[in-house]
């Protein structure tokens, strides 16, 4: 094993610092929020009330997907769509915004 790594040009070597680029250049390290006059909490609460927001919206699109399946043709001709088109509508994934003419 000692010649493979030898002849790899592996032997004697240092393992390379983590903290510098293949050039040798410093990596600086990314911008902390404390840094930025912000609390950790403040970063974490934020990020959990955009989640949280995000989950409700989607439970939102399921709700009415499934409400949009559930009318009859007769409602559906009151909003002036066909079966196909609600559907069609009510197919689309829950995650992507759906804004096809209805």
């Amino acid at each position: 094993m000692a010649n493979k790594s030898a002849s790899l040009g592996l032997a004697g070597s240092a393992a390379p610092d983590p903290m510098t680029r293949i050039d040798g250049s410093p990596i600086q390290p990314a911008a902390v929020p404390s840094r930025l006059g912000l609390s950790v909490r403040a970063v974490m609460h934020a990020a959990f009330g955009r989640v949280a927001t995000l989950l409700h919206l989607w439970r939102r699109r399921l709700a009415e997907s499934s409400e949009l399946r559930s009318l009859s043709d007769q409602e559906l001709r009151d909003f002036g769509i066909n079966r196909y088109e609600a559907e069609h509508a009510a197919r689309q994934a829950f995650w992507r915004d759906y804004r096809g003419g209805i």
